[in-house]
């Protein structure tokens, strides 16, 4: 986000222009004369600067600029109190100073009050329900993909012979990272009896990195457990590792459940970043564009290489995003809801089973009964629960990013391998 390039001169004689103008009309119409009540004059001046304050936020877009003018606008409302008290009007207070500074509180009140809507209206608008605050210039880094990213923040965070610690299940791209870096993987076991929570208890603590976790979860399908997070934060600090967290499903949860970020954990910006991609819900898959965000240090790291390794990204792309993030998010619930409807669709034909979010489902299998004889015979393709870790095995994970058709035939096939099979 660019600084507002404008002195402070030129902002206040914009801002007091206004209330001059006003002040002349006042004067003009013989109000002084007739002497109306202090708080009708400053309701009309304040209001003005109400309405002024969201103009020139949703100009500027900017903190500091917000500060300054409230201060501008702020001291002209108390100068206007202090005019009006030597021009013989009457005040709250007999005291000319004293109403001076009341106009200035209030001043200042009311463009706090606008301050704080426009920040909320914004959040709500751009889909920020976490309430996690980001430095643009400091604590955002764009990268090609984020599978892009998963591979660059073990190359960042990890010297030669240090452990990244890897969730088991995991996103088959994790083990790249650390084998790139020279690093060690670790595990830490997700727990399927507790809704496929990280046991920290049993993850690597000596020389660890970093620790990668992803939720909602590819593959085990699962939104992010009670405490997970700050489970992941407290051994952070045990260990000195950063925490890389995956957030490429965000978005898509079911259930009525809703997005958790990272981030919006107490103390996660102090020891790590979040992955997050424009693939999963606004269906950019082939766009190649996602953002590491969150801890200053690590996306400083991340944009360092980024300067050595790219030049930078295609700006019609960058500008396809924005539309995406800043445009009506209809088409993202209706993404969110369409896999739901494949998920239930799932559960009638194979019976109870977890997903609460991503596209895909984590099916254990009968004894007896592994992806390949699923291919060969009975003709469906599945991804093997043995390429997403140890703790894979057994397993096979299911798409639903396919169409109706193909959804329904692989259904009555694999619901009749699984009948065969369990008899």
């Amino acid at each position: 986000m660019s600084a507002i390039a404008v002195s402070a001169a030129s902002v206040s004689a914009r801002v007091a222009q206004p209330y001059a103008e006003l002040k002349r009309r006042v004067e003009a119409a013989g109000l002084m004369n007739k002497r109306p009540g202090y708080y009708t004059l400053m309701l009309i001046t304040n209001t003005l600067a109400f309405a002024t304050s969201l103009w020139l936020l949703a100009l500027f877009h900017s903190v500091w600029a917000t500060l300054l003018i409230a201060a501008l606008l702020g001291i002209v409302s108390g100068q206007l109190g202090f005019q009006l008290h030597d021009s013989g009007h009457r005040q709250m207070f007999p005291s000319r100073r004293l109403n001076t500074v009341i106009g200035i509180i209030t001043g200042n009140a009311m463009l706090g009050m606008s301050h704080g809507w426009w920040v909320d209206k914004h959040n709500r608008h751009h889909g920020n329900p976490n309430n996690v605050d980001l430095d643009p210039d400091t604590e955002v880094a764009v990268v090609p993909g984020t599978k892009t990213a998963i591979v660059e923040l073990s190359l960042v965070l990890a010297d030669e012979g240090q452990t990244v610690v890897l969730p088991d299940p995991y996103y088959p791209d994790y083990p790249s990272g650390p084998a790139l870096a020279g690093a060690r993987t670790g595990l830490l076991p997700l727990l399927p009896s507790r809704g496929w929570t990280p046991d920290f208890s049993r993850a690597p603590t000596e020389d660890v990195a970093a620790v990668y976790l992803n939720f909602p979860s590819n593959p085990c399908a699962v939104a992010v457990p009670d405490g997970a997070f700050e489970d992941a934060i407290e051994y952070a600090h045990r260990t000195g590792a950063a925490v890389v967290h995956d957030f490429a499903y965000g978005d898509l949860v079911f259930d009525g459940r809703e997005p958790r970020s990272f981030l919006a954990t107490p103390g996660a910006k102090e020891v790590g970043v979040e992955m997050f991609s424009m693939s999963k819900s606004y269906g950019m898959a082939g766009w190649r564009l996602g953002f590491v965000v969150g801890n200053a240090v690590v996306v400083e790291r991340i944009n360092l290489l980024s300067e050595h390794a790219r030049v930078g990204i295609f700006r019609p792309i960058q500008e396809a995003c924005i539309a995406a993030l800043t445009g009506p998010q209809d088409s993202v619930a209706e993404r969110r809801d369409t896999y739901q409807r494949r998920r239930d669709r799932v559960r009638e034909v194979l019976g109870p089973l977890t997903c609460e979010g991503t596209f895909y489902i984590w099916l254990e299998l009968p004894s007896g009964l592994t992806a390949d004889q699923l291919l060969t015979e009975h003709r469906v393709a599945v991804s093997p629960g043995e390429g997403f870790g140890p703790s894979g095995a057994g397993r096979v994970r299911l798409s639903l990013a396919v169409t109706e058709e193909t959804l329904e035939l692989g259904l009555k096939r694999l619901g009749s391998a699984l009948e065969s099979h369990s008899n």
